[in-house]
């Protein structure tokens, strides 16, 4: 295990200053993201069973891991979680052991099985969506605190279809990682919002975030069929400038 590198060089300090430690760090690990499972290759492998190995003692299992054994559970966990990190699976532990997450059955019955460490990874990514959640709320209020007290219809719109657009952009660099995060809900609330007030998607009932993210992404997909991309799209659409 590691001590984690505080990684948020760029964010100003009236951000940061409100987060906690293990915050900052898990924050780190969301806008800095490590390689992920899927992208292993042998050595990254053994680095993971290398990990995996010192997790027994920090969990306080006994039993000791065999090579197999080991190798089968790396392969399951590449397989399973394609999207997450070593660092990330590291931190989860770490959390764990210390009795971290409040709803985390910490019985392992001296085993480290797949459905164990599959149970830690479920409550980090809660803790992982509520720190980012936090993030986006002290943007949202560093941002209406600092600009103008009233936007123009113009001004709006256009800063609607920056963060359409930055999502899309997103998207793309890594579409199975966009897909896999459940730290976006507030963005894709936005993104609705805004794509149904200019009527670029029609008004739907949708049960929870689930829903309402598959119908973003459709949109996604749809746009990227058109090999073309949001703001070229929308502004067309509507005969308008591509940038106010």
């Amino acid at each position: 295990m590691k001590n984690f590198p505080m990684q948020l060089v760029g964010l100003p300090n009236s951000i940061t200053k409100e987060l906690q430690g293990q915050e900052k760090t898990t924050l780190s690990l969301i806008l800095n993201k490590p390689k992920a499972f899927k992208d292993f290759e042998n050595s990254d492998k053994q680095r993971l069973g290398a990990s995996l190995t010192q997790a027994v003692g920090y969990l306080g299992i006994k039993e000791v891991l065999t090579e197999e054994y080991l190798k089968s559970l790396v392969n399951i966990l590449c397989d399973e979680m394609p999207s997450f990190t070593i660092e990330e699976l590291e931190k989860a532990i770490i959390m764990a052991s210390m009795g971290k997450f409040e709803d985390f059955d910490n019985r392992h019955f001296n085993q480290l099985t797949p459905i164990y460490v599959s149970n830690i990874v479920k409550e980090y990514k809660k803790h992982r969506g509520i720190v980012f959640q936090k993030y986006q709320r002290i943007q949202e209020r560093i941002r209406r605190e600092t600009e103008p007290q009233k936007m123009s219809k113009k001004d709006t719109f256009y800063l609607g279809l920056e963060l359409l657009e930055n999502e899309y952009e997103d998207y793309l660099s890594n579409a199975d990682e966009y897909c896999d995060s459940e730290y976006r809900d507030t963005q894709f609330k936005h993104l609705y919002s805004y794509l149904t007030k200019h009527r670029l998607i029609e008004s739907r009932k949708c049960e929870d975030v689930s829903e309402l993210k598959s119908y973003i992404l459709s949109w996604f997909r749809a746009i990227e069929k058109k090999d073309t991309n949001p703001r070229t799209y929308i502004c067309k659409k509507f005969n308008i400038p591509e940038h106010k």
